[in-house]
């Protein structure tokens, strides 16, 4: 029995031997990094990527859509409240931009590096500002700055007062904030949407909110328009009567809202 007993903890020993051997079952001892939503918004989180990596971006709400700039660097995914991108490219960087249900809007710019991939990482987004503050500038200020002066009243209503009037060609101008030139124009059974965003934030619209005549159009997408720049969009429809299409400043999530009539 005492020979036996000896064999059994000789056996264990070397089992205890090779298991200390063996390398840890994780990819990484560390493999998650933390952000803060208030500071992505305005100042974008760097996200250095290797050829076949996976990465999942978790955020503390659901995902409504997200826009890249450069296809063929990474292929993604929206599953609810995480982002899962996959580095499909050798080199290359594009922007990130992500929408919440809550209107959030935080940025990343993905760099994929040459080097050993096939890593497996996951990113953490929490809500407001680090517990020890930011060094973000512009993070902790909730409205944007825009031309023409400082943030009245009128301009955090969700309808802005405007003039509506025909234009030559059929086109109309519709009312929009100082900082929105929207202009509509019929072309055949289409609607021809013009929107030229002078703001230094970027814009985002759903097409589900759009209305003409109190009836939804077959848009079924978001829409961004980013700061200083032109966005032109064709709706089948052959609707008149009220256009009304809410918006979103990104950054500060302030709404606007774009009227006009279509005789």
């Amino acid at each position: 029995m005492k020979k036996s007993l000896l064999i059994l903890l000789g056996m264990l020993s070397c089992t205890g031997a090779q298991a200390a051997t063996v390398p840890s079952r994780y990819l990484e001892d560390n493999i998650t990094r933390n952000y803060y939503m208030d500071e992505l918004e305005h100042c974008p989180g760097l996200l250095e990527m290797r050829p076949g990596d996976l990465w999942t971006i978790t955020f503390p709400e659901t995902i409504r859509d997200s826009f890249i700039t450069r296809e063929g660097v990474i292929d993604r995914q929206v599953v609810d409240n995480r982002l899962v991108m996959a580095a499909v490219g050798n080199t290359g960087s594009t922007p990130v931009l992500v929408m919440t249900t809550d209107s959030k809007a935080p940025r990343f710019r993905v760099d994929i590096k040459s080097g050993e991939g096939g890593r497996n990482k996951n990113v953490m987004v929490l809500p407001g500002l680090p517990p020890g503050g930011t060094q973000c500038p512009g993070a902790q200020i909730s409205a944007v700055s825009r031309p023409g002066g400082p943030l009245t009243d009128a301009g955090m209503t969700a309808s802005l007062p405007g003039a509506v009037f025909p234009k030559a060609e059929g086109r109309v101008r519709a009312a929009a904030p100082s900082y929105l030139q929207a202009d509509l124009k019929r072309t055949g059974m289409d609607l021809q949407i013009t929107l030229n965003n002078t703001l230094e934030s970027d814009l985002a619209l759903d097409g589900k909110d759009l209305r003409i005549g109190g009836m939804p159009t077959a848009l079924d997408r978001f829409y961004l328009i980013p700061a200083s720049s032109s966005l032109n969009i064709t709706v089948p429809t052959a609707a008149y009567g009220e256009f009304q299409w809410p918006g979103v400043i990104i950054g500060s999530a302030e709404p606007f809202t774009i009227t006009a009539t279509l005789p």
